[in-house]
């Protein structure tokens, strides 16, 4: 659907498009930020608040450079820092295909703990039927979604982890 301002650009003719439309979206752009501050749900700017005040500024990394971050597997009764050398998987497919998944978790949406559990009950259910081994890619989680993944036995049994802790998250508050 087409907005007022797109409208009104597609049936001038005497007018430049572009300029009409960019001057218009401009300052609708400048309004609609001002007013998204001014109107914006006190719950949402805490949250916003929070993650800005734990924003990292020393980590064990450099952006753009390899970091050998260590990944964790479930061994007597503990996760363990494990390295890539240290371990070879077992789980194989007959043709060598594997799945990726990925899940934007949104941590800044309400009952948190609540949509971790019936993410990791819904990868549980579908990665059971799976014949391939398969890598699972959570964004934007809480520390207390990495404890509720840590607590998971499926997960136990048959992946290993690359955090444990917030220690490698670019901010304290949530991880990418």
């Amino acid at each position: 659907m087409l907005s007022t301002a797109q409208r009104a650009v597609r049936h001038s003719p005497k007018r430049q498009p572009e300029r009409r439309y960019s001057s218009r979206f401009k300052h609708c752009s400048q309004i609609s930020r001002r007013a998204f501050r001014l109107n914006m749900n006190p719950r949402l700017q805490r949250i916003i608040e929070t993650a800005n005040s734990r924003r990292k500024h020393d980590f064990p990394w450099k952006q753009g450079q390899p970091f050998a971050q260590p990944f964790y597997t479930w061994y007597d009764g503990q996760w363990r820092a494990t390295s890539p050398d240290a371990e070879r998987s077992t789980s194989t497919s007959r043709d060598g295909s594997f799945s990726i998944m990925a899940w934007n978790i949104d941590y800044m949406r309400s009952y948190t703990n609540e949509r971790m559990e019936k993410a990791l009950s819904f990868l549980e259910q579908y990665l059971s039927q799976l014949s391939r081994p398969s890598m699972i890619m959570l964004n934007e989680m809480l520390v207390s979604d990495l404890e509720l993944i840590q607590g998971q036995s499926w997960v136990r049994n048959g992946y290993h982890l690359t955090d444990l802790s917030e220690e490698f998250w670019a901010s304290g508050h949530y991880g990418e």
